[in-house]
């Protein structure tokens, strides 16, 4: 009942009764970038919280893209990804010949 979808028809129909729901860990997410080829480039959060809860953890990794670490941080603080996932990845260029 904490989240905002909760209250309202379309946002109630998307959280509870939605036809194709899959569910991901953090595990997973690496998973499945790594079999497509992608790399995780970092998280997009509306809140400052989560990004220094990791750099306070880890100050020596200022671009905080270890999956691993931020499985870390969603240990201490379960809600930080309450609603999804919302990250950015790319494919990392191949080298020139």
């Amino acid at each position: 009942m904490w989240s905002p979808d909760f209250y309202s028809q379309s946002g109630f129909r998307d959280l509870v009764l939605h036809t194709c729901e899959h569910r991901f860990t953090l595990a997973r997410l690496a998973e499945a970038l790594d079999a497509l080829g992608l790399e995780f480039v970092g998280f997009q959060h509306a809140r400052p919280e989560p990004l220094r809860w990791y750099a306070d953890a880890w100050p020596d990794d200022p671009r905080r893209t270890s999956l691993d670490r931020w499985g870390v941080v969603e240990e201490a603080h379960p809600r930080v990804f309450a609603g999804m996932y919302q990250f950015w990845c790319h494919r990392p260029q191949e080298p020139s010949r």
